[in-house]
């Protein structure tokens, strides 16, 4: 089974290490870029399942619209700290699949994948049940 791969655009620490470090655990491949330019660059090359995309770099606005005409049916979710982003209205209109508040919860984005039908290929990949040992714990 190949494994999905999650393309995430973030110059955040934290959110750079809950991706590699807890979704590669659950069977997800991560390909990561620290801006808007070098995404454009590594996307042509990996060819991931889905693009996380964070809304605080300078250049985001172009990599979604450069993301939506290239490949107009890959999700593109985006992150942002602020829930009154105007950019938030915008980048839906653009075509961005989802916007999600930092910070958030790893299980949200898990659940979000299998949402999308791209569950990882590891022995923890069931989210599902992942999540209510998580939350009943």
């Amino acid at each position: 089974m190949t494994e999905v791969r999650v393309f995430v655009t973030t110059v955040e620490p934290g959110i750079q290490r809950l991706f590699s470090d807890v979704l590669s655990r659950y069977g997800y491949e991560i390909v990561y870029a620290p801006d808007g330019r070098s995404a454009l660059e590594r996307l042509r090359i990996s060819k991931p399942d889905i693009v996380f995309l964070d809304l605080e770099l300078s250049d985001s606005q172009e990599a979604l619209k450069y993301i939506h005409q290239s490949c107009p049916s890959l999700p593109v979710i985006c992150l942002t700290d602020d829930r009154t982003n105007p950019h938030i209205y915008t980048v839906l209109r653009q075509g961005a699949t989802a916007c999600i508040v930092k910070p958030f919860n790893v299980f949200d984005i898990l659940v979000m994948l299998e949402g999308f039908g791209l569950s990882g290929n590891s022995r923890e990949s069931k989210v599902s049940e992942s999540v209510m040992c998580e939350v009943a714990a």
